[in-house]
């Protein structure tokens, strides 16, 4: 499904999420764990996570699962290698799904289509 403009500036108008805590590690694991200092996160919390310097497979928002002070998942697999820094912040309770569901859309065509520039000057440089 194509997202309209509207559609876009709707789901992105309706973020509204607190305090990005720093993330400093991500593992490489179904689901990836992820560590960041005292984050403050519960179990079921909805998080954003964007800024992920090599594992971009966890940008996005999740559902979290506590596993400790200091770590906790949110189900996406991390296959990439952590190379530095990404944040993570909790999104507030008063998106609907549909809202949440818009986000998520968005945020995989602005990642699709960042990645389809980048690989056509990659390939018109002749480098791949």
């Amino acid at each position: 499904m194509r997202l309209t403009q509207a559609q876009v500036r709707t789901a992105l108008s309706k973020i509204n999420v607190e305090t990005a805590k720093n993330i400093t590690a991500a593992s490489i694991a179904d689901p990836s764990v992820i560590t960041s200092v005292a984050h403050g996160f519960a179990t079921g919390d909805l998080v954003m996570i964007y800024n992920v310097g090599g594992m971009t497979e966890l940008i996005g928002i999740g559902s979290v699962i506590k596993i400790s002070v200091d770590t906790f998942s949110y189900g996406i697999e991390g296959t990439g290698t952590y190379t530095s820094g990404g944040k993570a912040a909790r999104v507030a309770a008063s998106m609907t799904p549909q809202d949440l569901w818009n986000l998520r859309n968005t945020l995989d065509r602005i990642n699709e289509v960042l990645t389809t520039s980048i690989y056509s000057q990659l390939w018109s440089a002749g480098t791949v």
